[in-house]
């Protein structure tokens, strides 16, 4: 999607009552682009984005049109464009662009509506979005994909840092929920895109994605509300000088990046004798580390015994079995 920005006049007073316009364009569902018309009076009938009023006499009655078209699967950002048709001009970065053709914005271009000194300019920024499915069915992800093109969007397969939106049916605690509730990556169902869609002018504010939280499944954790899923950015330090231990790399490839995308810390235990009196301090003498205190330090123990016994030799399985039984004498709490 695209957001453009009213620019403060150069030189007016900063009043913290006036509020500078933003306008929020996508193209409409059915792949055709949406229109916003510019000019001193609205345009009837009313385009399909909305009329963008601008009331100072360097504007045209009829002054331009905005055009938000949906993003195509070759293209990495949503095509914008600016037709020109006034008397007295539309300048993109100063320059006065032909009446009568498209000119495609670019991310960051400013764009001014008329003369210098009465015209009206905008900050063109684009806004892409980056969604992610967790426990959604088959038919939702079917309805997401026609609503991408339209909304500048594009649905990831894996988490990483570009993902916006994390999208689920009902809030089930899999991994890829967790990492956005530390991320602070809100949580929705399919209707806020449709929402997102759904406005009939460019002015309307996007929906407050909180309204579009999911409800909490029944198998989750009864003692959480709707309200422990909302965005906390303070989830993003909480595990901060913590330490988890991970018995193999196969635990720690598989959980450790929910721990240190909350600033914990997360290691694979290396002394796993059954003779060591002390195996965490034996770990932390092995990596030259000072050790944190013990209300701070976790192993993690997500392998069942049949588990072990698959991926791991009989001596092997002996000695993590050790080595849990001195963690939990030693205060090391099991998580």
């Amino acid at each position: 999607m695209w957001l453009l920005t009213e620019v403060p006049v150069p030189g007016s007073p900063l009043d913290a009552s006036v509020s500078l316009a933003l306008y929020t364009l996508c193209a409409r569902v059915d792949g055709s682009p949406n229109i916003a018309c510019v000019g001193r009076k609205a345009r009837e009938p009313a385009p399909p984005a909305g009329n963008i009023i601008l009331e100072n006499q360097s504007i045209s009655r009829v002054h331009a049109e905005v055009r938000c078209h949906a993003q195509q699967k070759e293209e990495s950002v949503q095509r914008m464009e600016i037709v020109d048709q006034s008397k007295f001009g539309t300048f993109i970065n100063g320059s006065r662009i032909a009446k009568g053709s498209p000119v495609t914005l670019k991310n960051g271009d400013e764009v001014r509506f008329g003369t210098v000194a009465k015209g009206a300019t905008f900050h063109a920024q684009w806004s892409p979005v980056f969604l992610l499915c967790s426990s959604v069915s088959s038919s939702v992800k079917s309805v997401l994909r026609k609503l991408c093109p339209a909304v500048g969007g594009n649905m990831l397969k894996a988490w990483d840092k570009r993902v916006t939106h994390l999208v689920q049916d009902k809030i089930v605690m899999t991994e890829k929920a967790m990492l956005a509730l530390i991320d602070g990556v809100p949580i929705v169902t399919a209707e806020f895109f449709e929402a997102v869609l759904g406005r009939k002018e460019a002015i309307t504010p996007l929906p407050n994605p909180q309204a579009f939280l999911p409800e909490v499944s029944q198998g989750t954790t009864q003692s959480v509300t709707r309200e422990d899923f909302e965005v906390n950015l303070a989830r993003k330090t909480m595990l901060k000088g913590h330490l988890f231990i991970f018995f193999t790399e196969k635990q720690h490839a598989k959980h450790s990046s929910v721990i240190t995308h909350a600033s914990g810390e997360a290691v694979v235990l290396r002394s796993q004798s059954p003779h060591s009196l002390d195996p965490v301090q034996a770990e932390f003498d092995r990596r030259g580390a000072a050790r944190p205190s013990a209300d701070k330090v976790f192993f993690i123990d997500v392998e069942t015994a049949s588990q072990l016994s698959q991926s791991l030799s009989t001596d092997e399985a002996e000695g993590v079995a050790a080595v849990r039984q001195r963690c939990a004498e030693h205060g090391v709490r099991k998580v």
